[in-house]
């Protein structure tokens, strides 16, 4: 796929459009997978398929972003869903 396709697909997807992010992550995914694959093998004692590598990088990948967003909240301050005074569940009513 050329780089211009490429481009558009990402536009149309950022703007909604479903199809398009469809195809935006069929596309990536086949590259990443390829990639990893060479990876692989110039490394040939590893015991990991390609599709288990992509898994282990994205999982690190969100683990960080997430991080990254808990440190940069001022401190001292929680997300309202991670605060007890600001989280309240329904309770059935007493008999």
């Amino acid at each position: 796929m050329l780089q211009e396709q490429l481009e558009l697909l990402r536009q149309s997807a950022e703007q909604g459009d479903s199809v398009s992010r469809e195809q935006l992550f069929t596309v990536l995914y086949d590259k990443l997978h390829t990639l990893a694959q060479g990876e692989l093998h110039r490394g040939a004692l590893v015991s990991l398929s390609p599709t288990t590598l992509l898994q282990e990088t994205h999982l690190d990948l969100s683990s960080r972003k997430a991080l990254r967003r808990y440190l940069k909240e001022p401190s001292g301050k929680r997300r309202s869903s991670e605060d007890p005074e600001q989280c309240r569940c329904a309770l059935p009513a007493s008999p």
